[in-house]
């Protein structure tokens, strides 16, 4: 990946790397290491199965990714009073042959990441620790069907 021109352009933007933050949001604590920024662009270097952006994209949601932006640009702001512009994600496959993709989040969903963590962040001070979470639905199994976005079968069970 560091042959990857888009890449290396994302990182030449950056002037600091693995900055460790710590840093409060009502009253409860964070921290995090934000791989690399700079004042116009913040990056964050992920390995993963796939950089097919549709999968990326999905990958994205799933782990949250959003919403990790959307804290480490909150405490970069804090800490250097300003916010980057933009935020990458690099993926690199762990996989030979380690294929690499860069990929910008939207501001929008950069701006989702914030509300999803303000309502966590509203469920946690809710909580007055003597529920369990609710978790999945016991009993009965889960029907998983085909899903929506799987290609048509092959005629060959006819």
């Amino acid at each position: 990946c560091l042959q990857h021109p888009l890449a290396d352009e994302v990182l030449n933007n950056c002037i600091h790397f693995e900055t460790p933050v710590e840093f409060s949001r009502e009253d409860i604590p964070h921290r995090g290491i934000v791989d690399a920024h700079g004042p116009v662009v913040m990056c964050d270097l992920k390995t993963t199965q796939s950089v097919d952006p549709n999968r990326m994209q999905r990958t994205v949601y799933d782990q949250r990714y959003h919403m990790q932006a959307a804290m480490y640009m909150a405490a970069v702001g804090a800490l250097t009073g300003s916010m980057p512009d933009e935020y990458y994600i690099i993926g690199i496959e762990n996989i030979e042959p380690f294929n690499c993709h860069v990929f910008r989040l939207d501001d929008r969903l950069i701006q989702r990441g914030a509300a999803e963590w303000d309502a966590l962040l509203e469920e946690w001070n809710e909580w007055d620790g003597s529920v369990q979470h609710p978790g999945y639905r016991n009993g009965a199994p889960t029907l998983i069907t085909e899903p929506a976005w799987a290609p048509e079968i092959p005629t060959l069970w006819t």
